[in-house]
């Protein structure tokens, strides 16, 4: 009996290109379209709706269950980094980041390229999805989701994305790719990061965003297995900034003279900003929050540091500008 080879996971790879329609599928490479994988192995995961039908019978038996509309979840991390090149061409996490819910203008100098990042709420691009695995490749089409970005003091910065996409069946490869270009990434660590709340300059180990869009299904009696497609049907940002507890806490003015107690009772906003990263060097990337409003605070303890975990929703009076992201890559 010949040996059978384990199917090894570490034999992963997938890339993403932007749909011009949603669902239908594009043809990214793996020359032109891989996206870095940091954590995940086994990043498109199976969504089978199950559907019981059970007859009444007199015992437990149980009759065949009915299989429904097939999903893919898609997971994995990626690092806020630049090419590393001098190229000055455009991450491919920004496709990602379109894909959850920003539109995306480019621009740029003699010295740099740079992307703009804004949220909108309707006319959101989505992505077809190719994974390699040893000889089986899956495609997933119409994809969107949403994405965490975690900031830790000492780390490079880490980018988690959730998406979901429309399952099509895989097929065999003859053999796992050998032809992958992987695009060289430089990660920085987050120090300096000049983060800023209103007028308060905090120590503060870790800094979250959740961009949370909501992806939802499409039914629909006329599509195959009932659905039409997936659409981001809202958002709630959320920003979750660790910081170090002043010993006088009443004192510490965050916008104007008033504290976090103020903020907290009187709806009082104020913008948070920080910046990654540096031209100079290859790269930076600046996030800046208008009018954020402090929803809660909790007490902490981190060896023996008490801490407050602070609470801030992305809201605005003008549709569409509670943030912007701003990426710039050096060109040489």
């Amino acid at each position: 009996m010949a040996f059978i080879q384990p199917s090894l996971s570490l034999q992963t790879a997938i890339c993403a290109g932007l749909e011009s329609e949603q669902g239908v599928p594009v043809h990214p490479t793996l020359v032109a379209d891989t996206i870095n994988l940091h954590t995940e192995e086994n990043p498109v995961q199976l969504d089978a709706r199950r559907i019981t039908v059970q007859n009444i019978t007199g015992s437990f038996t149980k009759s065949k269950d009915v299989i429904g509309r097939k999903l893919n979840p898609i997971s994995f991390q990626h690092y806020l980094s630049s090419l590393a090149d001098g190229s000055g061409a455009e991450p491919r996490w920004i496709r990602l980041m379109r894909a959850c819910g920003h539109s995306c203008s480019s621009g740029g100098s003699a010295g740099s390229s740079s992307w703009v990042l804004d949220p909108i709420s309707a006319n959101i691009p989505s992505l077809t999805f190719l994974e390699y695995t040893a000889k089986t490749r899956k495609r997933v089409v119409g994809t969107i989701g949403s994405t965490v970005h975690d900031f830790p003091a000492g780390d490079p910065p880490n980018m988690t994305y959730s998406f979901l996409g429309e399952f099509q069946t895989p097929v065999s490869e003859a053999n796992f790719p050998t032809t992958i270009t992987r695009q060289t990434h430089a990660c920085k660590l987050v120090e300096n990061l000049n983060l800023v709340l209103g007028t308060y300059t905090p120590i503060a180990p870790n800094i979250r965003v959740d961009f949370a869009r909501s992806t939802n299904e499409r039914p629909d009696v006329n599509s195959p297995e009932g659905i039409y497609g997936l659409y981001i049907g809202d958002a709630n940002p959320i920003v979750t900034i660790m910081l170090e507890a002043p010993e006088d806490e009443p004192a510490m003015n965050v916008e104007g003279s008033s504290s976090l107690y103020e903020m907290l009772e009187d709806g009082v906003t104020t913008d948070i900003s920080w910046t990654h990263g540096s031209v100079a060097e290859s790269f930076t990337t600046n996030y800046a929050f208008a009018d954020m409003q402090l929803v809660n605070f909790q007490y902490r303890s981190e060896n023996k540091r008490r801490m407050l975990e602070t609470t801030w929703k992305a809201q605005n009076d003008t549709a569409n500008a509670e943030y912007r992201i701003i990426h710039k890559e050096k060109k040489t």
